[in-house]
């Protein structure tokens, strides 16, 4: 097996393959600054990057300011549409190889006012995406191949391939998953389309279509003011407390235990699985 995967490895390092990315490092990241630039709060922006980890963080004045940090050769360009409104970036790092812990991982970051109402679209190939706190934030997200965080945002669209999304706080979310889990804290109504991988959720105040292929879904507190839906083909559905709905549960395989269901409410939520366990207080 060592023999073979050395062998595997010593090819790719002299053949023409081109990497997307290739990061086994546990590194810091860079602190080489390649570009930087401000531009007026009253823009949108536009984030397509290859290769490389984005952080949102709040700025210390009414301005955007994008800065690049990168050890390795990067493809990039800044520039203001003025007639649209929008700030485009673009990030691209191509041939990516690295390993062992010293390595120096390249980042955006992008720093934006607290109250900051415009729009937010990322289109990432690989890389890590982490965004602070911003109430009034929309956001749309879409990552081949990366872990998505979020503090606290009001409306976020989130397309991911592979990669675990974990979010504190958000009160419109639309999460659309290849692989891998899915964890809210806080969330008023949300969309779920995952297929594999578990799907948590602390307190749903609102509504939920929750949709999974194979993956456990457990929800802590749910209050349901709209119909809602959770399914999943093969895995466990857990709700510790849910008010609001008449639940209706039923699955092909497994035990079903619903307490104190009460039919006489206008609203339903929809429970079920083909293959697994279904509890619901």
């Amino acid at each position: 097996i060592a023999i073979a995967l050395t062998g595997g490895f010593i090819f790719l390092l002299r053949s023409n393959f081109s990497w997307s990315s290739f990061n086994f490092s546990l590194g810091s990241y860079s602190e080489k600054l390649i570009e930087k630039k401000t531009y007026n709060i009253g823009n949108d922006i536009n984030l397509d990057t290859k290769a490389l980890d984005i952080n949102v963080e709040e700025s210390e004045d009414n301005n955007i300011t994008v800065e690049l940090y990168s050890e390795k050769d990067v493809d990039y360009s800044f520039n203001e549409d003025v007639e649209n409104e929008i700030v485009n970036i673009k990030a691209h790092i191509n041939n990516y190889i690295s390993f062992g812990i010293f390595t120096k991982s390249p980042r955006l970051v992008v720093k934006i006012p607290k109250d900051y109402s415009r729009k937010l679209i990322i289109d990432s190939k690989v890389g890590d995406i982490n965004i602070a706190s911003f109430d009034t934030l929309t956001t749309s997200i879409k990552n081949s191949t990366g872990d998505i965080k979020i503090d606290n945002v009001y409306d976020a669209t989130i397309d991911v391939g592979t990669g675990d999304v974990k979010i504190e706080e958000v009160k419109l979310l639309n999460v659309k998953q290849g692989t891998g889990d899915t964890k809210i804290n806080t969330v008023d109504s949300i969309e779920v389309n995952a297929n594999t991988g578990d799907v948590k959720i602390q307190k749903v105040n609102n509504k939920m279509n929750i949709t999974n292929g194979t993956g456990d879904i457990k929800i802590q507190e749910a209050n349901i003011t709209e119909n809602s839906n959770v399914s999943t083909r093969t895995g466990d559905i857990k709700i510790n407390s849910l008010t609001g709905a008449y639940i209706e549960a039923n699955n092909k395989v497994g035990d079903i235990k619903v307490n104190n269901n009460d039919r006489h409410l206008e609203l339903t939520c929809t429970v079920q699985t083909n293959t697994g366990d279904i509890r619901v207080n």
